[in-house]
């Protein structure tokens, strides 16, 4: 089967979770941290998860899995070990047209969930279309030794030089004039991702202001972009 990936904006969505065990916890940490607001459905639950419902952080309803359950959700997640549950949960999220996700069962699911690296906004899913999970999260350890802090450093010291780009007056002028430049290419190209990456390895902030003043247009605020891969 082949699967579109796509990445979600979770803010404010309602994401219904029934179940209270170890798989449970994972969701819940990984939902909450992408803002979404999360309906946790189950008699038991981990000391983990409790901590989360007496911090505030989420709804619980102690109780097993009811019809009703999924009014107002975007996303459900089926993670009883009640087979039973798990398939009266995907025939009510199909009725209401909601996305389902159910453990074990990547034929039920109407979406799936990769394993993933996160270094901040610097993100990578490595999916294997529910055949096999333990190798989607194989790669994903060895993606670890790979990909470090530094990623996420960078994406945010790009995305900082981006947004002073698109604000400068030489480019606030281009497209007032209507004209289609790209106003990122000319910037970018002389960017060396590489020496940028051992600076933030080495988090040697001096020598990272002086190679940006070298590649940068003079109307760039390097010490602002500096400082704000310093606070992530």
């Amino acid at each position: 089967m082949a699967l579109y990936p796509i990445n979600v904006n979770m803010d404010g969505q309602l994401c219904v979770v029934i179940g209270g065990g170890l798989v449970a916890a994972r969701k819940l940490h990984g939902l909450l941290a992408c803002g979404a607001r999360v309906r946790l459905v189950s008699p038991k639950i981990l000391m983990q998860i409790q901590n989360l419902v007496l911090d505030g952080r989420l709804e619980w309803l102690p109780r097993v899995y009811e019809q009703g359950d999924l009014k107002g959700a975007s996303f459900v997640f089926a993670l009883t070990n009640c087979p039973e549950t798990q398939l009266r949960i995907v025939e009510d999220a199909r009725l209401l047209s909601t996305l389902v996700n159910v453990a074990d069962n990547p034929d039920a699911s109407t979406f799936h969930v990769p394993a993933t690296l996160r270094r901040g906004d610097f993100l990578i899913s490595v999916s294997t279309g529910g055949g096999s999970p333990s190798l989607a999260a194989a790669v994903r350890k060895e993606l670890e030794n790979q990909y470090g802090p530094e990623y996420g450093g960078l994406v945010t010291l790009l995305s900082a030089i981006r947004m002073q780009v698109l604000q400068s007056r030489k480019w606030t002028e281009v497209r007032k004039r209507g004209e289609t430049v790209d106003t990122h290419k000319s910037v970018f190209a002389d960017i060396d991702c590489a020496n940028l990456l051992s600076l933030l390895r080495r988090q040697d902030w001096p020598a990272l202001a002086v190679k940006l003043q070298e590649i940068l247009p003079a109307d760039i605020d390097v010490d602002d972009i500096v400082g704000k891969v310093q606070a992530i």
